[in-house]
């Protein structure tokens, strides 16, 4: 039998616990990997949707009006730059690109404020929303999210043309979330001279992407416009197109957009300029296209941020093995009960909302637990000015 040295610490279960997660998260993603890899099989790559398009435009055709049912004639001109690529490298590169984009993501946000980003992070890269968006190829979310993300970063340090270049990519490649995060986003760096001179450099880009359409297909407004209204939305976005038709999605986009900007304004004295734009980027996931867990790696940003408090480690852990646990309870469902099943019906809702939850949950916790400062020019630690007893490091965002 053995026994612990003098003062050597007793291991508990508690800590035990993260280790346990660990494995299991790892289990988890073997089980998810196997089921959408066999559902990709069936389903294609997402990037198809973008590149074909893409490659009519390169060759001055028109795209086929099926081509707008998902994406906007700007979101094309986006992928020109891979229709010179041969065919065989393109799905490879995108798919490398994924879970690079991916990783630098968590590299970045753990890492805001100046300390290393926690290992725990690994998790995230073997959880259910990247292996989707790995296995579906569903590079426009990452590109629009690193894009994102490194537009906040280069914003606090006074930059205008290369930002607006990176919101403009972010707006063109998913609409939705930058029409909740973006209103609040510009609140927050409301004192920042930068930002007129930013937002007009996005504009700029997102009309030159608009022209560079155009002008290689008259018709593509006419078609853009004829097919938004039937486009697939799948979710809060779809439920409120289906109540009130396209302006309940644009209302539906608004309030989210107004609340988001009302909590960042609220958390102002309490928390870091990173914690604020993480739960703002987390937000922006509700009132979107639920098109599949991929759509959860907006929640990342925060997650990261939770994964930097000693005691929320196990955060990203615990994410990657429920949302596993979810994905293989559905397939199991699917598989065995018939579509008219309520218990089916209630398990597919559940895997449909998963990225809803995951952002009210996240969102809720973060903006419970006060993070350490930021100054406003350098994501790095800053000593807090103390203006009386109790007083709270502010920021500039």
């Amino acid at each position: 039998m053995l026994t612990a040295a003098p003062g050597s610490r007793r291991v508990s279960a508690a800590s035990l616990a993260p280790t346990a997660l660990a494995i299991l998260a790892m289990g988890g993603a073997v089980a998810v990997v196997v089921n959408l890899l066999l559902h990709t099989a069936t389903s294609g790559s997402d990037l198809g949707a973008v590149l074909v398009p893409a490659r009519a435009l390169f060759h001055g055709a028109a795209p086929a009006p099926v081509d707008f049912v998902n994406y906007g004639a700007a979101t094309f001109v986006v992928y020109l730059p891979l229709v010179v690529l041969p065919d065989w490298l393109v799905t490879p590169l995108t798919q490398v690109g994924d879970v690079a984009l991916v990783a630098w993501v968590l590299w970045a946000w753990g890492g805001a404020d100046g300390e290393r980003p926690s290992p725990w992070l690994a998790a995230l890269l073997l959880s259910a929303p990247t292996m989707e968006l790995v296995c579906i190829d569903q590079v426009n979310a990452a590109i629009a999210l690193a894009s994102l993300s490194l537009a906040i970063f280069l914003m606090i340090r006074s930059d205008r043309m290369v930002p607006g270049a990176l919101l403009a990519v972010t707006a063109i490649c998913r609409p939705l979330n930058a029409a909740v995060a973006l209103p609040a986003l510009a609140f927050q760096h409301r004192r920042r001279r930068s930002l007129p001179a930013t937002a007009v450099w996005a504009a700029v880009f997102v009309a030159a992407a608009a022209a560079v359409a155009w002008s290689w297909d008259h018709s593509l407004a006419a078609d853009l416009l004829g097919t938004a209204a039937h486009r697939p939305l799948v979710g809060t976005a779809g439920f409120a197109r289906d109540l009130l038709g396209s302006w309940g999605l644009l209302a539906s986009l608004a309030v989210f957009a107004a609340l988001a900007t009302a909590l960042a304004r609220r958390l102002e004295a309490s928390h870091s300029a990173a914690d604020i734009a993480a739960i703002v980027l987390a937000l922006s996931v509700i009132p979107v296209q639920l098109g599949g867990p991929y759509t959860a790696i907006y929640c990342f940003p925060l997650l990261a941020r939770l994964a930097g408090r000693s005691h929320a480690r196990g955060w990203v852990v615990g994410f990657s093995a429920l949302y596993a646990v979810v994905i293989q309870i559905n397939s199991t469902l699917s598989a065995t009960l018939p579509a008219s099943s309520e218990l089916r019906q209630l398990m597919n809702v559940l895997y449909i909302f998963s990225p809803v939850f995951a952002a009210i949950v996240g969102v809720y916790c973060l903006a419970r637990v006060p993070g350490p400062g930021l100054t406003p020019h350098a994501l790095r630690p800053t000593a807090c000015s103390q203006e009386g007893a109790g007083a709270v490091g502010r920021h500039e965002p």
